[in-house]
């Protein structure tokens, strides 16, 4: 009878068991004895087939992005000596989040890091925290100040026209002292 531990194993760990800690390997050819029709393939080319099927799913630059969105996370948790648990608790995502909007992270790649992370919980066969109600509403709120901003851009000049100014610092729009000349 298998061992009760191998059961609890997550399926990704199988799949790839060196995900996390290492990168993911590169990917192999097949070996020529394994191409020939004729011929079963080896059981060495069946335990490797899974790791490189996986690997081969990702794009190139999500292979590169989504480590980077671990290693922040990690920097992040030294930094405020949190836990590095996984599935990451919600109240940490929220903190991350926050830390990264007030680091001036766009809000692009706030999201690509909540994806890697969400990868990461799904790799290894948990609960993912990252589709939380109160995480997915941060996100969207990231949008919301950049969004106001670009109306404001794209329209600047009607609004000095009627004597508004845009308060970069402020992140307000503001009236002026009235100016006949405008008109």
């Amino acid at each position: 009878m298998a061992d009760p531990k191998e059961k609890e194993q997550p399926i990704a760990s199988v799949v790839n068991p060196r995900s996390f800690v290492v990168p993911f390997p590169e990917p192999r050819t097949k070996c020529i004895s394994d191409t020939n029709s004729n011929s079963e393939p080896s059981m060495d080319s069946i335990t490797e087939e899974p790791a490189r099927l996986f690997y081969d799913s990702l794009a190139g630059n999500t292979r590169k992005s989504y480590p980077r969105a671990r290693s922040v996370l990690d920097s992040f948790q030294l930094l405020y000596t949190l836990d590095k648990v996984w599935p990451v608790p919600v109240e940490q995502l929220v903190q991350f989040i926050a830390y990264l909007s007030l680091k001036h992270y766009s809000p692009a790649t706030v999201r690509l890091y909540i994806s890697g992370i969400s990868f990461s919980h799904k790799e290894r066969n948990l609960e993912d925290t990252t589709k939380n109600f109160v995480v997915s509403k941060m996100l969207g709120g990231l949008h919301t100040p950049v969004v106001r901003l670009l109306i404001i851009v794209l329209c600047g000049h009607q609004y000095r026209d009627f004597g508004y100014t845009w308060s970069s610092q402020a992140g307000q729009i503001s009236q002026l002292d009235f100016n006949p000349w405008l008109f």
